[in-house]
């Protein structure tokens, strides 16, 4: 038996009628230049974030890693990819009295960007 693509099509609007619809997951990326590497290890910053981002039900998808340049200039920057729930959980987060202290403390101690993003649903 195979499948016609207006069949997958009829399947797809059947199950999306019959499914309440969710808010897609939101995903916030960290690309940060830490300017001393032993003051931020000993901060304690990252024990603060573990804390903050478990507490709005993220998780980290990526957390540094050895980066390779595939295209361009490699970067210097430490990269953190967390995921939540939804967009309004990560705002929550970074807005959070919990979070709070933890981005005073990166600031102080590195510069960087951190941009919030909607997981593709397609």
């Amino acid at each position: 038996m195979t499948s016609h693509p207006q069949d997958l099509s009829a399947a797809r609007e059947e199950t999306s009628a019959t499914q309440p619809a969710t808010e897609p997951k939101a995903y916030v990326l960290a690309q940060i230049t830490v300017d001393d590497a032993a003051a931020y290890a000993a901060s304690g910053y990252m024990s603060m974030v573990e804390a903050a981002v478990a507490a709005f039900g993220g998780r980290y998808v990526i957390r540094g890693g050895a980066p390779e340049a595939l295209e361009g200039e490699p970067g210097r920057e430490r990269t953190v990819l967390l995921e939540f729930p939804s967009r309004e959980a990560a705002r929550a987060w970074h807005g959070s009295d919990l979070y709070a202290p933890a981005i005073t403390l990166r600031q102080s101690l590195s510069t960087g960007r951190m941009t919030l993003l909607d997981a593709y649903e397609g």
